[in-house]
């Protein structure tokens, strides 16, 4: 399992997210992987990522589940727990 966080420098929400999502993420043992939109712009594109952060939860590669946006921490943590 690898979560893919999608954010720009400019993102305050994403500044926010990103530390909750890395704690979370190395307490399930979950890849965590921070994509910047201004340097990958045609994945974004390709991706339809319209919001930021946008987090894509993939499951040997391929795409299980989306969220755009700001999560609780008690939401993020409800979903990693499916995946560990």
């Amino acid at each position: 399992m690898t979560v893919f966080m999608y954010t720009a420098d400019y993102c305050t929400t994403c500044k926010v997210m990103k530390p909750i999502f890395q704690e979370l993420c190395d307490k399930y043992h979950i890849d965590f992987v921070e994509v910047d939109v201004g340097a990958f712009p045609d994945e974004a594109v390709d991706l339809d990522i319209t919001t930021l952060p946008t987090f894509l939860f993939c499951k040997d590669g391929i795409e299980d589940r989306r969220h755009a946006g700001a999560m609780a921490r008690h939401a993020i943590e409800k979903v990693l727990r499916e995946y560990a």
